[in-house]
């Protein structure tokens, strides 16, 4: 694996995807994000970002043995999803191009319930149903 300076960025649920997935022989979908250009004013042309990308992704195929499974260049804002093994995954947040590493699917989370509805401005303040103040007493 790679060695640089400073560690990527990198997402506790992607650590945790990786790690179920390593033990079942799934593939992970991740989103990264390329480190800021330091020849410019950091921000990457939409060709440096996707050429970039391809040798990143060219390195780690020839480190690892095998290449992703999918691959989704965002050239416009300097990132890129693949789905891929762990072990590809693991290698390519280790690369020193690479600035941040995300999950690209979150667990979900219990939505938030549904609030009574009051017109716009209004004063008063939402009541109460009886059966709760009853539960209360």
């Amino acid at each position: 694996m790679a060695k640089k300076e400073t560690d990527t960025a990198t997402d506790p649920e992607l650590n945790r995807q990786m790690d179920a997935a390593s033990a079942t022989g799934r593939d992970v979908e991740a989103v990264f994000t390329l480190s800021p250009d330091e020849t410019s004013d950091g921000v990457r042309s939409p060709e440096e970002t996707e050429n970039l990308t391809r040798r990143v992704l060219e390195r780690v195929t020839n480190r690892v043995g095998h290449g992703e499974k999918k691959l989704n260049i965002f050239r416009n804002i300097g990132s890129f999803v693949v789905s891929a093994n762990p072990s590809f995954v693991k290698e390519l947040i280790a690369q020193p191009e690479i600035a941040s590493a995300i999950a690209n699917r979150q667990q979900e989370t219990d939505p938030v319930g549904p609030v009574k509805k009051r017109e716009a401005g209004s004063t008063e303040r939402p009541r109460r149903s009886k059966s709760k103040a009853r539960d209360k007493s």
